[in-house]
């Protein structure tokens, strides 16, 4: 269980980065203040859950 917990924290850390550097992408681009704001809350949201699962994993 806890090998899930942990690849599956790991896995939503990694969507959570790419997310943030695909905002951070668009934002040289002609993208819309309010979009940006929403992809980088979902990013930010993708970042932390992962975050928060794998030290759940680490917890004996």
């Amino acid at each position: 269980m806890r090998v899930l917990l942990y690849y599956s924290g790991l896995v939503l850390q990694t969507m959570g980065f790419a997310t943030m550097l695909y905002v951070f992408m668009l934002f040289f681009g002609n993208t819309r203040m309010g979009a940006l704001l929403n992809l980088s809350l979902v990013g930010i949201v993708e970042f932390y859950v992962g975050n928060y699962l794998a030290k759940l994993s680490r917890i004996k």
